[in-house]
């Protein structure tokens, strides 16, 4: 995911986004089994944006939490 928002932690990346579309990533999360996706019992299921989006939703919560 290329991240272009405003949130302060992430300025300098968005902003290398925002005058190159695609030059830095951002990291949501380390692959794993689907099956160890204890938090997302119905991952199986789901279409792939969806688990994309519930990826970022679990990463946002345990930012939160920090």
């Amino acid at each position: 995911m290329y991240y272009t928002g405003d949130f302060p932690a992430y300025e300098l990346l968005a902003e290398c986004n925002r005058e190159q579309p695609g030059f830095w990533v951002l990291y949501v999360g380390k692959a794993e089994a689907e099956s160890a996706r204890n938090s997302e019992a119905d991952q199986a299921t789901v279409t792939v944006g969806t688990k994309l989006f519930n990826r970022v939703r679990n990463h946002r919560s345990s930012m939160n939490a920090a």
